[in-house]
Formats: C-alpha cells, structure tokens, sequence
C-alpha cells in the first residue's frame, strides 16, 4: 500500500502573464528582491531563501535575495539581511546547477531525508522568469520515502511572485 498526494497549481490569473516570446529563450533573471513573496495559498507567504537554500546553510534571516550573472555562465544568488551580505553561492550552466528550459532558468534542489521515522527524498526544481521586474518561481516538488515504515510519495506545482526591490 502506497499514500500518496498530488496538488498542482495553475499560473496565477491575477498576474500578469508569462509572454510567448519568453517561452524561446531564457530571460534575464538578474535583480535584488523580497525574500518573502506571495501565492494563491490563502494565509502562505513562501520564503525564497527556504525554496533555493537548506536553513542550515546560512544563520540569519534574509531579507531579500538577488540574482546575478558572473563570468563562464555562473548564476550567483545572494543572500542578505538589512542590506549584509549573509551567504552566496553561484551555481554553473549545467544540468546539477543551473539549466534554461521552457524559458526558465532552472535550479534542482534535493533534501535526502533521515530523521524523526522519516527516510526518504524531497525534491524542487525551481523555474524563474521575470514579469513587470518582479520574481515568478514556478516550483514543481515532490518526495518519495517513508514514514514510519509506511510508503509515501507526493507531488506538487506551485506559482510564487518576489517583488523587486531595484
């Protein structure tokens, strides 16, 4: 017996649309924003630095996050609070770092789970693309283990917009 769940989100009406032209190629996500963004959840406002990074990585709350392109195709993300610079990490043009496709830049992150009667993956690959100056993150996640020696597995697509802070 396997429990499993499956939610995924259509792209927000109220937004503004994703262009067609930006379905050809990747576009330029570079841009300094609010780490805590929106979605249709009622009462969830997600965190950006928790969608890209582990909280373990870095030991103050962000305040926003910036994305830029520095040399040989290396995307850095910068994490800051209150104007500091708390964490960065650039990641390559690659499949295990960032990749173009659909016209989002992408970035796959994986958590291996061993904790609490919990072993299992969780995953997120993240796309982004840019509207009116603003972040939209389209996360597909899922994960796959088990809990309490009962199989799970679950999916999920969700939209969050980052407003710019240029």
């Amino acid at each position: 017996m396997l429990y499993s769940c499956a939610y995924h989100d259509e792209y927000p009406k109220g937004w503004s649309p994703i262009s067609n032209t930006a379905k050809l190629q990747c576009v330029d996500i570079s841009g300094h924003y609010r780490n805590i963004g929106e979605s249709e959840t009622p009462n969830y406002q997600p965190m950006l630095s928790w969608k890209l990074f582990k909280s373990s990585e870095f030991s103050l709350d962000p305040t926003h996050v910036s994305f830029s392109f520095i040399e040989n195709n290396k995307l850095k993300v910068t994490l800051w609070e209150n104007g500091q610079e708390i964490f960065a990490k650039a990641f390559e043009k690659s499949s295990k770092g960032y990749f173009c496709e659909e016209g989002l830049i992408k970035i796959d992150t994986r958590e291996y789970l061993n904790r609490d009667g919990v072993v299992g993956t969780e995953w997120h690959v993240l796309g982004f693309t840019k509207i009116d100056d603003d972040l939209i993150v389209k996360d597909e996640n899922g994960a796959i283990g088990m809990m309490l020696l009962i199989p799970v597995a679950a999916t999920g697509t969700n939209w969050y917009r980052f407003k710019d802070e240029n």
